[in-house]
């Protein structure tokens, strides 16, 4: 079996502090990316906050720091995401800059019919959010992937994963309605976590690529982690012949949300797996310099995707990228990369 914990950490990450807690957080990390001309000692200098602060969800708005930061000059657009959490329960802030010349990435319009998941759908969507808390918090939240979607070993939060699977197969019509065309957020992005446990890999594919482009966050992201892990599957059933387009996530890697790159990440290492030349050219063409950036994230475990992408731009052997990561050179680590990226 396939199991991992990196794909629920990073799914809880998004929605634990926008779920709000009362509870004091202290900052551990601030990371700053997109930021090309704008340095970011100039950029920590205009926040509100640094490194070792407490806030709590009712003193700290993340949209307010966004348009203060929005105020300086050279910027564009900013974002701010509060992330729960590091290894030591720490929050980390990763601060998105999009300068007045970045490329900002387009998405289509927002639907407009009134049409919603039954009850059952959404309660088992919001019961698994709050599990998930739990899980993470107990030290539980490793969980099998070998299905092709994620199933935890906290058996709460499995149970009503389970229910999805049931959900997926049965209504798969009725899930792919919502999430293409109901105006309510919450429901689209239910549906679209709960269609990725569907068995109708090819659907779930086409359904996960078009929630990828959704105007809401929280739904690219649960489109994006549910394309993540079924991209491990599909790279274990190649007798499935079903693909995975990598162009979209190679220009997610260049958003200022956190979580398209986090996701985006998150999928690139697993159609990168077979080390493929003219995919990891593209990478290398179209988002090297933010690779390196999200390589450079302060808490390893955050940077890993992309550091070990990095490592195969640069040629670097497999087996040995883990421990380098993690090491206490790592920057150094990633200098050498760049350096042989840029042979």
């Amino acid at each position: 079996m396939q199991y991992s914990n990196w794909g629920l950490l990073f799914a809880f990450a998004f929605s634990s502090w926008h779920h709000g807690f009362a509870q004091s957080y202290k900052i551990g990390t601030i990371d700053i990316f997109g930021n090309r001309k704008i340095s970011s000692c100039n950029v920590l200098a205009h926040l509100r906050v640094k490194e070792a602060d407490s806030i709590t969800h009712e003193n700290y708005n993340p949209e307010d720091e966004a348009a203060k930061l929005e105020q300086m000059p050279g910027v564009k657009h900013a974002t701010v995401s509060p992330v729960c959490c590091d290894t030591a329960g720490n929050l980390m802030l990763f601060i998105g800059i999009a300068e007045t010349d970045s490329f900002i990435l387009n998405h289509r319009d927002a639907p407009v019919q009134n049409i919603l998941l039954p009850e059952e759908m959404i309660t088992a969507y919001r019961n698994l959010n709050d599990q998930m808390e739990l899980a993470i918090k107990s030290g539980l939240a490793v969980e099998d992937d070998s299905h092709g979607y994620a199933l935890l070993g906290y058996k709460p939060a499995r149970n009503e994963q389970k229910k999805f699977i049931t959900f997926a197969n049965r209504d798969f019509t009725l899930l792919a309605n919502v999430l293409k065309n109901s105006r309510d957020v919450e429901h689209r992005a239910a549906a679209t976590q709960i269609i990725a446990y569907s068995t109708n890999r090819k659907k779930v594919v086409d359904n996960l690529i078009y929630s990828s482009n959704d105007p809401d966050e929280a739904v690219r992201n649960n489109a994006n982690r549910g394309l993540g892990v079924l991209a491990d599957y599909l790279n274990r059933h190649p007798e499935l012949k079903i693909s995975i387009p990598a162009g979209p996530f190679i220009k997610m890697l260049n958003s200022i949300v956190w979580t398209d790159r986090n996701k985006a990440a998150m999928v690139l290492i697993k159609l990168s797996q077979g080390r493929d030349s003219k995919l990891l050219h593209k990478i290398k063409e179209q988002a090297l310099a933010s690779m390196i950036e999200m390589a450079g994230w302060k808490d390893r475990g955050h940077a890993f995707f992309s550091f070990v992408i990095l490592g195969r731009i640069a040629g670097v052997n497999e087996k040995s990228l883990v421990t380098k990561n993690y090491s206490a050179h790592w920057a150094a680590e990633i200098e050498a990369m760049v350096a042989k990226c840029h042979h």
